[in-house]
């Protein structure tokens, strides 16, 4: 699976679902290029993990000493 972010608007034929820009969803990578492959453009972007377990490392930094 792939997270996609939405750059522009649209209409997600396959589930029926408006998807709003900004918003963030799983998609197959076989559908991630359908939805990008469209006469709109490119509509969705993938979205890359900071770090090998997908969480937010930053609460894990050390205070300068």
């Amino acid at each position: 699976m792939i997270k996609a972010k939405v750059i522009k608007p649209f209409i997600d034929k396959e589930t029926n679902k408006e998807r709003k820009e900004g918003s963030v969803f799983n998609v197959t990578p076989k559908r991630f290029k359908e939805i990008n492959s469209t006469v709109h453009g490119k509509l969705v972007e993938e979205v890359k993990e900071d770090n090998d377990n997908g969480k937010d490392d930053r609460h894990n930094l050390e205070a300068d000493k």
